[in-house]
């Protein structure tokens, strides 16, 4: 089964010109649902998000860090929930760089570590189609993807990277770091939603040729 990856819609965040707390938002807020960074677009521009995860007897904690537009975006808290997020901008001479730089340092010598794309999780969520679908199902899927992206994202869990219709069923599949927090938050969050009609959420069978 092959999926293409649909890039997700999100907030453009206006560069406003070096390490203050945006005026928009208090350091350390919840942050709102909408404006996840799409992981495909930071990569084919060149840059990568970091994510750390520390594991503990307390669950994991995750902490991770992006630029877009020369803002610097620092998103932590505990697998599964929404966490917290403060931006970090120019300001006069002073580099956010450096301190995002220092703040990955100091989480990585507390044993926060990456956890490389072979092992996540593939989660797939499942619908009935009539045949190979319709437009409507195509651009239901597309919504239930730029959700997935958004809700994966904001705790930590992982991201969407697109789906498959055809053959009558259609699919959205997700990787994530750990699949039943992520089976638990999706199925809450789909709840009395228009994509409450899923057939089944499961396991896929691999992720870069390395069993689930």
């Amino acid at each position: 089964m092959g999926f293409t990856a649909e890039p997700a819609s999100g907030k453009e965040i206006v560069d406003a010109g070096d390490a203050v707390i945006s005026d928009e938002e208090p350091l350390g807020y919840h942050p709102k649902m909408g404006g996840y960074p799409d992981l495909h677009y930071h990569l084919l521009a060149g840059k990568r998000m970091i994510k750390l995860y520390h594991k503990s007897d307390a669950g994991i904690q995750y902490w991770e860090t992006w630029d877009h537009n020369g803002v610097h975006t620092v998103h932590w808290g505990k697998l599964g929930e929404r966490g917290q997020s403060k931006e970090l901008k120019r300001f006069f001479f002073r580099s956010p760089m450096k301190e995002v730089q220092a703040q990955i340092e100091e989480k990585k010598a507390a044993g926060y570590q990456e956890i490389p794309a072979e092992e996540h999780h593939v989660l797939l969520v499942e619908y009935v189609v009539q045949g190979m679908g319709t437009t409507a199902d195509l651009d239901k899927r597309h919504r239930l993807e730029e959700r997935m992206s958004e809700t994966l994202g904001w705790t930590g869990l992982g991201h969407c990277d697109g789906g498959s219709i055809g053959s009558g069923t259609m699919e959205v599949c997700c990787y994530v770091v750990d699949f039943d927090t992520s089976a638990k938050v999706i199925e809450a969050d789909l709840r009395g939603t228009e994509f409450a009609d899923y057939t089944r959420v499961y396991r896929g069978g691999a992720h870069n040729g390395q069993a689930d």
